[in-house]
């Protein structure tokens, strides 16, 4: 049979273009008479991601690939000569996925928070936890929340990893009677950085100072 090497090993962002040849696979004949070589995937190819160039052994992509999905595909290949009769040998190619920043962070759940807190609450107090998920890898898909409007008294905190937000200073309902927290998600890609944004409502329920009635 042809020499074939036993391996190939390629690395594919996720973002690589439809058409890209990934690699050339090449097998060696052995014999003068079976020098023609042809080049099929047999296994690991049901979906039709790549093809094989029957006689350049060039592998194409031919659809677009998506980390979050799959990160490794494992491709079986046949080297058959032109001898008579026709001798084979395998090899297997193995392209790994690697993550690119194409997901933005998503809080979960999505839309406004509306809270309402007492005006005697005692400080510091947890007031909520918002939640974010952020589909891609390593940095891609690490997250940091900050307010990024709507407290110029820096009445709230929020940590930046956990998305716990704390009340800092006491409530005074009757000079701020409600707050409109614009609070960002970030995440840490290094080509791109993605940025999403919610809103945080608090309105602030208090009962102002008694008022006595006149007695005759």
């Amino acid at each position: 049979p042809p020499h074939f090497p036993p391996a190939y090993n390629v690395t594919a962002a996720e973002d690589t273009a439809v058409g890209t040849v990934l690699v050339q696979v090449q097998a060696t004949p052995l014999h003068r008479w079976g020098v023609n070589i042809t080049y099929s995937l047999v296994a690991g190819n049901e979906a039709a991601y790549f093809a094989l160039d029957p006689d350049t052994g060039n592998l194409t992509l031919l659809q677009p690939l998506d980390f979050e999905n799959t990160t490794l595909y494992t491709l079986h290949v046949e080297a058959r000569d032109s001898g008579v009769p026709a001798k084979s040998n395998f090899s297997t190619i193995f392209v790994v996925v690697t993550d690119v920043n194409d997901n933005a962070p998503q809080f979960v759940p999505a839309g406004v928070l509306a809270l309402n807190l007492l005006e005697g609450l005692d400080t510091p107090a947890v007031v909520t936890q918002l939640n974010v998920s952020d589909r891609d890898s390593g940095d891609n898909g690490r997250v940091s929340l900050s307010i990024a409007a709507g407290d110029p008294g820096a009445d709230f905190a929020i940590d930046a990893q956990t998305g716990v937000l704390t009340l800092r200073r006491p409530l005074n309902g009757s000079v701020t009677p409600a707050y409109q927290l614009n609070v960002s998600a970030s995440d840490h890609g290094s080509a791109i950085v993605h940025t999403t944004y919610t809103t945080v409502v608090i309105s602030v329920i208090y009962f102002g100072a008694p008022v006595f009635g006149q007695t005759a």
